[in-house]
């Protein structure tokens, strides 16, 4: 799996919603809330949402109090 920055990810652990700031290949730093703050997470803790999730990214506990544009996870609707 190829995370990259901009992606979405899940934190499995503890189920958290992020996204990628900057990534390397072995760590990324993601963002799982507003703010400029990131926390190094091991690729092995990471897997890529899922579009689903993606659109219902307020699922997620640490997402419940966000607004769409601060994580970017605003899409364009056709």
């Amino acid at each position: 799996m190829k995370i990259k920055e901009g992606d979405y990810v899940v934190y499995t652990p503890t189920s958290e919603f992020g996204k990628v700031k900057h990534a390397f290949p072995d760590y990324c730093f993601v963002w799982y809330h507003s703010g400029d703050t990131t926390a190094r997470t091991s690729i092995g803790f990471l897997r890529l949402a899922t579009e689903s999730e993606i659109n219902n990214y307020q699922q997620f506990e640490n997402m419940q109090f966000l607004k769409p544009h601060e994580l970017g996870v605003q899409r364009e609707r056709n």
